[in-house]
């Protein structure tokens, strides 16, 4: 059994919610957001992926970690059959 509140404190406390999803709203407005009330799980996850609330933003993407790492392998399958060799092979100077 849930412990209801009485009507006075329901009272009380509905106003300042009220007047605080009036706050929020008004918050989310001047930011350009949109205020949405999640009350489930469900109801966020819905709201994480509705497509009317994503926004395309460009960005910049730093490849130089990428680019490096494929010049590093390159250079290690140019080295390593080297340095391995097979056995039995003489060995190429570097």
């Amino acid at each position: 059994m849930r412990c209801q509140p009485s009507v006075s404190a329901r009272r009380r406390g509905g106003t300042s919610f009220v007047a605080a999803r009036a706050y929020l709203q008004l918050l989310a407005a001047d930011n350009g957001l949109s205020f949405h009330r999640l009350l489930e799980q469900q109801a966020l996850a819905e709201a994480l992926q509705a497509p009317a609330l994503a926004r395309p933003l460009l960005t910049r993407v730093d490849l130089r970690v990428a680019l490096a790492s494929i010049a590093l392998a390159l250079l290690v399958s140019l080295w390593l059959p080297r340095r391995i060799g097979r056995p039995g092979a003489p060995r190429r100077a570097l």
